[in-house]
């Protein structure tokens, strides 16, 4: 209770210092992928290897000090549950041999005695996985727990709804190296206008829209939108009121569908009722075409292999469609395109597509799966198709 917490406490040090020294190093990795241009230009392994050399043998001198505070710990609990069977035995035994004690009461006392060691084992193991997952996760969140430089939402209101007037005063932007970047911009736009900003590389332009946005706190100066300070709104005003066409644009994983709406979607308070209407179906076939990828979205649904089981409202909807569309166009398209008939070989399809009359969502006949198929082997065979495709696959291997 006093010698195991003391050292625990050293432990803990030390283990700071590890996490401390361990991102230190992971950092110095990732600098030297970003640099490795210039290391391998200016031939300076030995300077960067020296840097490495510093990091790691300080990292191995922690990493002995903590193992030692921990095997530490372990070490006293050990010695601290062997030493009291000793003590029961010299005292108990003494006892016994003055005939105040019965053999039997000391052994059962022993009994009891070692069956508290495993519990108390499993005890301080838990409590070292506690002390040093402790330590890991309040170094994690020191790093990430910095105050955001605007407020994030709007507490006892509701968000702006301005107009589209843009005002900028005075506005400069300066680096924390004090590189400035912008200085003393001025130009005002009414609702309905629209701005060209025309430079070279480097001229500020982008940093002027960022700071417009609240992407980046301007230094100096004033910038009003709707006649509001971007400086004093809140994140929520800005996402209510602007809309962003990033420099390099970012997809995120998910759907076509998914990455459309991703600015429509209510990222800052997601408890709180939309202020907006989802856009339709219409809405978004006409962003798809402004944007030029209507036909190859288009193409990927096309493309697209349905399971009958997840999308059986459509089976009806689509077989009508194959029949419509074959009824009215059939003639027209005839040269460019096969139309499915079950009484000639479908030239524009698989061997494997003419055989089963199409694909197949059943896992069982998928293409790769169809040699293992036995009810379809069996087919082949009462078909006679066997020998010809394998005369035919033989003769493709050959070639390869």
């Amino acid at each position: 209770m006093i010698l195991i917490p003391q050292l625990q406490k050293r432990a803990n040090k030390a283990n700071k210092e590890r996490v401390d020294i361990t991102r230190t190093l992971s950092d110095k990795i990732g600098e030297s992928i970003a640099g490795i241009h210039e290391i391998h230009g200016n031939g300076t392994y030995s300077i960067e290897n020296a840097k490495y050399d510093t990091l790691v043998d300080k990292l191995k001198k922690i990493r002995v000090r903590w193992n030692l505070y921990r095997q530490g710990v372990k070490a006293c609990n050990n010695f601290f549950n062997n030493l009291s069977p000793f003590l029961i035995f010299i005292i108990g035994g003494y006892l016994t041999i003055k005939g105040q004690l019965e053999l039997g009461s000391l052994v059962a006392f022993l009994s009891a005695q070692e069956k508290l060691y495993d519990p108390w084992k499993e005890i301080l193991e838990f409590y070292q996985s506690y002390q040093d997952a402790s330590i890991r996760y309040k170094r994690v969140m020191e790093y990430f727990d910095t105050m955001p430089e605007h407020v994030i939402e709007c507490k006892g209101r509701e968000p702006y709804e301005l107009d589209g007037s843009i005002e900028v005063k005075n506005l400069s932007f300066a680096t924390e190296t004090g590189i400035k970047l912008l200085n003393n911009v001025n130009f005002s736009i009414k609702h309905g206008e629209q701005l060209a900003v025309v430079g070279f590389s480097g001229s500020g332009k982008s940093t002027l829209a960022q700071c417009i946005a609240q992407l980046n706190k301007y230094t100096k100066g004033h910038v009003f939108v709707g006649g509001k300070e971007v400086s004093e709104m809140t994140k929520e005003d800005i996402i209510n009121n602007m809309g962003i066409v990033s420099q390099s644009p970012f997809i995120f994983k998910g759907t076509i569908e998914e990455n459309l709406l991703y600015s429509c979607y209510p990222l800052i308070r997601p408890d709180r009722e939309k202020t907006r209407e989802e856009p339709s179906l219409d809405d978004k076939i006409s962003a798809l075409q402004q944007a030029g990828i209507f036909v190859d979205v288009l193409r990927f649904g096309l493309n697209m292999i349905l399971n009958h089981k997840d999308h059986a409202d459509l089976v009806d909807k689509i077989t009508r469609v194959r029949k419509n569309f074959q009824n009215e166009f059939g003639e027209t398209l005839g040269p460019y395109v096969e139309f499915f008939n079950e009484n000639t070989y479908q030239y524009y399809s698989s061997i494997t597509e003419n055989i089963i009359f199409g694909t197949t969502d059943n896992k069982e006949f998928l293409e790769e799966n169809l040699p293992e198929n036995r009810y379809f082997l069996k087919f082949l065979d009462e078909a006679q198709l066997t020998r010809p495709l394998l005369r035919i696959g033989a003769e493709l291997a050959a070639q390869t």
